[in-house]
């Protein structure tokens, strides 16, 4: 858990504050969720929601970008950094400057 180290896992009903990560399930703890800090948020004007098994980003496209289908986009990620761009449309890569660049 935060700040604290992890709660032992004995069997029974988690903690409290284990309750939303998993479930019992006989004498097995079953995790079901994995919190990462912060949990949601917005970065460079996109917003985005994590956890340690996903990213979730969401970037609202405006103006010319908005006219753009999934197959005129390029989404490059490694694991520190992400580049979204449109090879056919260079005028248009500061549209993507909020999800381009380092995490």
């Amino acid at each position: 858990g935060a700040g604290g180290g992890m709660a032992p896992v004995t069997g029974g009903a988690p903690a409290p504050a284990d309750a939303a990560a998993g479930f019992w399930h006989g004498q097995v703890y079953k995790l079901r969720n994995f919190p990462c800090s912060p949990p949601r948020g917005t970065a460079r004007g996109a917003e985005y929601v994590q956890t340690m098994g996903r990213l979730t980003l969401r970037h609202v496209l405006v103006g010319p970008a908005a006219e753009l289908a999934s197959q005129d986009l390029v989404v490059e990620l490694s694991s520190g950094e992400m580049r979204v761009r449109t090879p056919e449309r260079k005028d248009l890569d500061e549209a993507f400057a909020a999800v381009t660049g380092d995490f």
